[in-house]
């Protein structure tokens, strides 16, 4: 048995055996559905382990974000602290993107060694955390009975175990989006800066786009809010809101702009949609290419169709395909056994604080993706950071909408 199945089962069993205790201070939930998280977590990132070497050869991002993060790691065992210095991180000319998670890698690295299966592992639980955020904002926001439901299919969902269970973006944008979804969330009406900041933040690191998407729909699930002209504080709240946003679309202009690869010169409106039309056809390629998007306005419903819709059964190629279309058949077979209740409730969308903030959220991350890639593999991975909004929308508003239902009919 080799170095790296030996560590990564060390890795494993240190998981199971300690993890569960700090979680449930987070949120408090059932030991055995955290147990059963926690396991599914193990399997996933051997999974995608597994898929990475048997069907691509060890080629992909996560192999070389390991290897890159190798090398900072060796020079943190060797005392040299260098490395962690701003100039380091943020002193080249990109920092952000695929600079940012090399260098992340390399303190992740460190922790766990040369193990690649234990650094897939420990992604996991980065993603997990992320996880656990949104869990957190939703303990504030929704009843514990509604949060309980949520948990389990959250935390069972074979996406949200399996696509950020590697070293990668997926992971630290789902923990980035759960940063700024708590933060949002806060205790009452009230915002915690401090976590959405450190989420927009995070998630401009890794993709600045993200954060551009996170910020906007803050403000629109703040200015929505009941009473907002009743109260200055909110209104004050909504123009700092709206700073943190233009900062981020400022800086996501500039980072793109510099960047040839990203040929984003104009912030205009036809600007990025010459943007979005660039990298559309940019990732028509491959076994899972579905062809570029129309460009403008015509491009929103085949977005929305091919985020949340496909892939069809006939389109499936392979085992992960196969995973995404069951997954896909069962969450709109849920929709359509909760389509009542689900009508009733969206009606109501803005009394609650969570979900005023989760829905622009979906929407918006969900046209930013299905504008601008043209590959259903890559789809697949990049909705997994906001499939837990849609799961919530569909776990707990449905819940509302029942009780709206029954009160209507007694």
């Amino acid at each position: 048995m080799t170095y790296n199945a030996i560590a990564f089962i060390a890795a494993a069993l240190l998981v199971v055996l300690f993890l569960p205790g700090p979680l449930r201070r987070i949120v408090p939930l059932a030991p055995r559905l955290l147990v059963a998280a926690l396991l599914l977590r193990i399997i996933g990132s051997t999974a995608r382990y597994e898929v990475i070497f048997r069907l691509y050869e060890g080629r992909g991002d996560s192999v070389t974000y390991h290897s890159k993060g190798l090398e900072m790691a060796r020079q943190l065992w060797d005392l040299d602290l260098s490395v962690l210095g701003l100039g380091h991180w943020f002193g080249g000319p990109q920092w952000w993107g695929t600079p940012f998670m090399d260098n992340l890698a390399g303190l992740t690295a460190a922790l766990v060694g040369p193990s690649l299966r234990s650094h897939f592992l420990l992604f996991s639980l980065i993603a997990l955390l992320g996880l656990f955020a949104i869990l957190k904002a939703s303990y504030r926001t929704l009843s514990v009975e509604a949060t309980g439901r949520f948990a389990l299919w959250a935390l069972l969902w074979p996406s949200l175990w399996f696509w950020p269970s590697s070293v990668g973006k997926e992971a630290v944008t789902l923990l980035a989006i759960g940063l700024a979804t708590l933060g949002y969330a806060g205790r009452g009406e009230r915002i915690y800066w401090m976590w959405l900041a450190a989420g927009v933040a995070l998630g401009f690191a890794v993709r600045p786009h993200v954060a551009v998407v996170l910020a906007f729909a803050a403000i629109i699930g703040h200015w929505l809010g009941r009473r907002i002209y009743a109260e200055r504080w909110r209104v004050l709240e909504v123009l700092v809101l709206f700073v943190l946003f233009v900062f981020a679309l400022r800086g996501m202009t500039a980072v793109f702009g510099d960047d040839t690869r990203f040929q984003l010169e104009d912030p205009s409106i036809a600007g990025f949609s010459e943007f979005v039309g660039y990298w559309n056809q940019q990732t028509v390629t491959g076994g899972s290419s579905i062809g570029a998007v129309p460009a403008g306005i015509l491009g929103i419903p085949a977005a929305l169709l091919n985020v949340w819709v496909r892939p069809f059964p006939w389109e499936v190629h392979n085992l992960t395909a196969l995973v995404s279309a069951v997954e896909i058949i069962i969450l709109w077979w849920l929709i359509w056994k909760n389509r009542i209740e689900l009508k009733t409730a969206l009606r109501h969308w803005r009394e609650n604080r969570l979900i005023r903030f989760a829905l622009p959220l979906l929407l918006l991350y969900t046209l930013m993706i299905g504008l601008t890639f043209g590959n259903l593999g890559i789809i697949a991975r990049q909705r997994t950071p906001v499939f837990p909004f849609l799961l919530l929308l569909i776990v707990c508003v449905v819940r509302q909408g029942k009780g709206a239902v029954e009160a209507e009919s007694a």
